[in-house]
Order: structure tokens, then sequence, then C-alpha cells
């Protein structure tokens, strides 16, 4: 199939890449075709030993994984994203699902009473996701074979998982093996470092070259990773049925807003909807939402316009808002310097792309998905050193969990959380839970654990905004 390799079987490769720097053979079995899998247990608990918070880290450039089984891996969970199993695919031939060039979105009803535990930007920080993944098996929420084993619960990562740190092989094959385990249960999201060309400049191009044979590494970011990235979504949609109608989503992507018409996908009845993107018409869309042009609507800039009113744009991994967008908290970057702005105005940067204020978010997520509304945007991206002083409404200061526009803007509450400690003096993940059957509200906590100490996750106080949302008529 044009564009992509490794639809030969589950574990089919197209290509070996020769060599790794390190194996553990207590680790390793064999699959029919002779690629080495691992004992999952006994994968964990080497990595543990290797990579957690005290354990006996690798020198840069070593690793214990086996390429035939990191390329096997991924390309196995490419095929499986491909699939669309169980999904009506929107805007879709048979060779627009398999193709490389256009991006999708997704859609997943849940059960009343469901759970979702979110975390993004990994970068690499193998110890942060060992950590997070080591505090759901003492939860009992997954067993030792990473399988979830608590009903209706579930996971998102929210893109970001290699560049910047110096395990984004491990990392990647950790949230694949996870994936795999649990093919329905378990998103991973499209970020922005999800993208051949970033890779290059920000180090997982460089890690590879250091871990697997050079010769193999031009074929596994121009073959392998290039249409594994495009297989995932670059936005989720969960959403709970209620008296067999949805009326509330949550948004969980990388970035932030885009001016996309959600209203096919959230209104279609699968409840495991695909939408291709074909184009964005942001012009169109934003008049929708606003009930006016853009150029009257006060609470956006004059770069923001000007974006907004170009003609349609055909939606690429370098220009779409669910993977680049950002939020105003209040403060924003002007001569390299934090300016306090006003949050309620968008703003917008080529190279960056929209930073929306809260008026806009609001009237997006309360429109764009027609009957539906996005009550809540779980997101990552946002998340430089400066990220406690920029967020001026965080609830949670200096813990990896930022809340946007909560006290000021009912109708939408945006939520950034950071996994790696890279940027930040800890690590978190967020904790939803969806309303129950005679409950009103969805219950948001935040999961943090101090930089070095793998021994204490200390769970924040639980958030609650309000679901069922009715629209008039």
């Amino acid at each position: 199939m044009e564009g992509s390799v490794g639809y030969r079987g589950v574990f089919g490769v197209s290509f070996f890449l020769l060599l790794v720097l390190c194996k553990i053979p207590a680790q390793e079995l064999q699959s029919s075709n002779g690629m080495k899998q691992y004992c999952v247990p006994r994968l964990l608990a080497e990595w543990n030993a290797l990579y957690g918070d005290r354990g006996s880290m690798l020198a840069s450039g070593k690793t214990v994984l086996d390429a035939q089984s990191f390329v096997g891996m991924v390309q196995a969970v490419e095929q499986s994203n491909r699939n669309m199993t169980g999904g009506h695919v929107i805007n879709a031939t048979d060779d627009t699902v398999k193709s490389n060039e256009l991006m999708h979105i997704r859609k997943a009803v849940l059960s009343v009473g469901s759970t979702v535990y979110c975390w993004g930007d990994i970068h690499g920080d193998i110890s942060s996701l060992l950590s997070a993944i080591t505090y759901l098996r003492e939860q009992q929420i997954i067993d030792d074979q990473l399988r979830i084993v608590q009903p209706n619960t579930y996971i998102v990562s929210c893109g970001d998982f290699v560049d910047r740190g110096e395990h984004g092989a491990e990392v990647l094959y950790l949230l694949c093996l996870l994936k795999q385990q649990n093919p329905d249960n378990v998103f991973l999201v499209r970020g922005n470092h999800e993208e051949v060309e970033l890779n290059t400049r920000y180090g997982f191009y460089k890690e590879c070259c250091e871990k697997f044979s050079p010769a193999g590494v031009n074929d596994l970011f121009s073959k392998v990773l290039i249409s594994f990235y495009a297989s995932l979504p670059v936005a989720l949609y969960v959403g709970i049925e209620r008296e067999r109608r949805v009326f509330d989503f949550i948004q969980f992507c990388h970035g932030g807003l885009e001016f996309y018409d959600l209203r096919s996908l959230l209104a279609h009845p699968d409840k495991r909807a695909v939408e291709m993107i074909r184009s964005l018409n942001r012009s169109t869309v934003c008049v929708d939402a606003l009930g006016c042009a853009v150029s009257r609507y006060y609470h956006v800039n004059k770069s923001a316009i000007t974006a907004i009113a170009d003609t349609v744009t055909t939606p690429s991994s370098t220009n779409i808002g669910f993977m680049w967008s950002d939020f105003n908290a209040g403060y924003r970057y002007k001569n390299q310097k934090i300016v306090p702005t006003d949050s309620t105005v968008t703003y917008y940067t080529p190279s960056r792309g929209f930073m929306f204020g809260r008026h806009l978010t609001e009237a997006l997520a309360t429109t764009i998905g027609g009957e539906a509304r996005i009550v809540s945007i779980i997101r990552a991206h946002q998340h430089n050193a400066s990220m406690p002083q920029l967020v001026s409404q965080a609830a949670m200061p200096n813990r990896s969990i930022y809340k946007l526009f909560s006290q000021d803007s009912p109708q939408v509450t945006v939520i950034t959380t950071v996994l790696t400690t890279g940027y930040a003096p800890g690590r978190g993940f967020v904790k939803i839970e969806f309303p129950s059957a005679d409950s009103g509200t969805w219950t948001l906590q935040g999961l943090w654990q101090a930089r070095g100490d793998s021994s204490v996750w200390e769970a924040h106080q639980k958030n609650t905004f309000a679901a069922w949302y009715n629209p008039v008529g």
C-alpha cells in the first residue's frame, strides 16, 4: 500500500535494523517468525532497575531494546490503528484511511461511571512513564502484563512521546505495548513532535542513530515512523451516553482548539466513529461560532484575524491547531520577555499558531459540535520553563498540572498536564471520573509526584464541573 510499510501481518517487518548495543537474553521470547518479543513482567522489572528513579541508568546511546522488536511493535500498533476497528470512517475511502497525508480525529462514547487516566509530554522520559505505570499497577488498575483490569477504565497519552529526552525509543515501545495489550482502552494521540522533521531537530533521530544500526535509521523514519505517526488521531472526543443521546464531550489533544466543524463526528450514531480531515475552512467555522465576521469580534487581534481569514487550508502536521495551538493564560512572550495580556484575546504567531483567549475558546467549544458541547479540553504542549508564571489562574501551580479559565468561564475548563520532569519540579497526570447514572458532574483529580521521589504520588483535591448539558429545545 502506497506510502506505508508493514501490512504483511501483525509483526511483519519490511527491513531489519541490524544491531543493538545491549541484550538481555532472559527477557527474550521467540515469536513464530523469529523476531524477539519480551516477557512483559520481566521487561518492566529490568527497565525499572535500569531506568527508574533509583535505577542504574544506561549511558546515553545505550539500550536494552531489540531493534527488530521496536520496529515490529510500532508497525503492529500502526496496523491496528489503520484498521479503525469498530468505527465508521467519515470523509474517507479505503485508500484515504491508509494515507500518510490525511489526519483524523476520533470519538469514543463510554459507559456511565467510566474513568480515564491522561498524561502528556513524556519527551523520552522513561523513568516518568515507568513511575506512572507503577502507580497504576499498585492501584490494581493494570496488571503485570500491562492489561487494564479495572472495568470501564481507559488511558489517554496526549502526544510528544519522543524528542528532548534520551529514551524516546523505550517510551514509544512501552506506550505501543500498553496499546497492544489494551487496543480498545488505550488511546495514543498525536503531538507536534510526532513528526519526522522535528525528530531530526530535537533529538529522536540522533538517539536512534546511536542506539540502532545507522544504516537502517533513514528507513525507520522515512517509512516506518512517518506511517505510524499518520495513523495516530490528532484529537479524541470522549463522551457519555445518557438516554441514548450524548451532549457532553471532553476533547483530548496535544495542542488545543482548531476551527473545525465537529457536528458530523459527534452526532454520528457510531460510538467509535472516525473522521478524516480533508480541509480547514477556518473563516466559515469562526463565523458560525461567533455569529458575525471575525473582523467584527473584538476579542481576536489583527494577526489572528488575518490567519482565520485565509482561504481554505490543507491541514498538515505543521499547521493544525489540534497539535499546535496554545491558550492565553494572561501572559505571553513578546521580544523574548514575558508580558501580561488580556486573557480574553486570541493571538496568532506563524511559528506557533493560535493562542486562544477565553472568549473564543468558550464560543468554539459550545458551538462547533452542534448540539454537543465540549465541556473540557485535556491537553499538554504548553510546558516551557516559565509555565508557572504564564498560567496565572493555575489551580495547582508548579506541579505539572495547570487549570485555565475555570473561574471566569464556567462553560469550558482547560487542563494542561505534563508527565516529564524536564520542565517542572515534578511529574503529573490526571484522573477523570465520568458521571455515574445518578450524578450530574464530571470529577477531575490531579496526581503529582516530586522529581526523584518514586515512592509517593500525591492526589490533589478533586475538581468538579457540570455535565448533562441540555440545549434549548
